[in-house]
């Protein structure tokens, strides 16, 4: 898209550029974009045959560095905005005002710096592969490796089995990547609570989950989610994400019945124990334990040996999702007497 003429650039280099990339482009379609950048540029040296002002036209920003002067990000689907004046960041979309996710609370103007680089943003949703990605959409998320078939993005991971799972395949807890971020210190303080204050000038709120939402021009608050009637329901500012928390378990798989280990039986192999506020405990590299609890040091019942209690896999809490072993309310009576005229 530039004329040799324009940029004081030979035809003669201009050419050398060209068959660079044309090189490249071999290596790009196995390897990907930023193979091909690389074999573009060479090494990045002082030594390098093109101008500084190509090398600069060429060069894209990756994760959340500054942008504001190269102007193009590395990843699909991202756009350079600014923040301030001094600082811009690639990004899916942008939303006037401060960001709850952000290292600091300093309002964001959203102008766009360059164009999108073409194609869908690759970061992975929640319970999907993020093998080839490495990152996640969700805050606070990571891409752990399971095995070296499969990934996902969590909240947390332990290595071992996991209850929400279908099948007992540990968990290697290994992070393919950064952890999305999620909400930022500042914001308890910067930022409006759900009580009816108005967030229009904040722009942003303290609550996990909540969004600024318009109703006029003079008024804004607080919520989850708008639906009243009278209210414009124009989103304000960027909503502060979600609690992460810990997986729900809404009972003992199929798989733990068979796998898990019981009250006082050992659990080094299976790294997940069958009973109500169970966890598997390791006393050393050589024996584990399902216990309710464990503090480390020497155990009375164990002849004084020292435990580590470092907690492996998950902690289980019951087949059903109050309890186990199950509890059944009964009544009994006799046939003959006033007991049946009570029942």
């Amino acid at each position: 898209r530039m004329r040799p003429q324009t940029r004081g650039v030979s035809a003669a280099l201009w050419a050398s550029l060209g068959a660079a990339l044309l090189g490249a482009a071999v290596l790009g379609a196995a390897l990907g974009p930023r193979a091909l950048l690389a074999a573009a540029l060479g090494p990045a040296s002082t030594g390098s045959r093109f101008p500084a002002s190509v090398l600069a036209e060429l060069q894209a920003t990756e994760g959340r560095a500054n942008c504001n002067e190269t102007r193009r990000c590395a990843a699909p689907g991202l756009r350079c905005y600014e923040q301030v004046s001094s600082y811009a960041q690639c990004r899916a979309s942008c939303a006037p005002g401060p960001d709850p996710t952000h290292w600091d609370g300093r309002p964001w103007s959203c102008k766009a710096l360059g164009v999108r680089t073409p194609g869908e943003d690759m970061c992975t949703m929640e319970n999907e592969d993020c093998r080839q990605s490495g990152c996640c959409r969700q805050p606070g998320h990571t891409c752990f490796e399971k095995t070296p078939a499969w990934a996902a993005c969590r909240a947390s991971c332990t290595p071992g089995p996991s209850f929400a799972d279908v099948d007992g395949t540990p968990w290697t807890c290994r992070k393919l990547g950064p952890t999305s971020p999620s909400t930022q210190p500042w914001v308890a303080g910067a930022c409006t609570e759900s009580n009816g204050a108005s967030c229009l000038q904040t722009r942003c709120c303290k609550n996990a989950g909540d969004q600024c939402w318009k109703k006029t021009n003079y008024y804004g608050s607080c919520k989850p989610a708008c639906n009243e009637p009278g209210w414009s329901c124009e989103k304000v500012g960027t909503r502060t994400p979600a609690q992460t928390g810990a997986e729900e378990l809404r009972g003992m798989p199929a798989w733990g019945f068979a796998t898990c280990s019981r009250f006082e039986e050992g659990c080094l192999d299976s790294r997940c124990c069958i009973g109500m506020d169970m966890q598997c405990y390791e006393k050393n590299k050589m024996w584990a334990q399902c216990l309710n609890s464990c503090v480390p040091g020497p155990h009375a019942n164990d002849h004084n040996a020292n435990w580590t209690c470092k907690a492996l896999g998950p902690r289980s809490m019951g087949v059903p999702r109050k309890g186990f072993p199950s509890l059944y309310c009964f009544s009994v009576l006799r046939t003959v007497g006033y007991e049946v005229g009570l029942m």
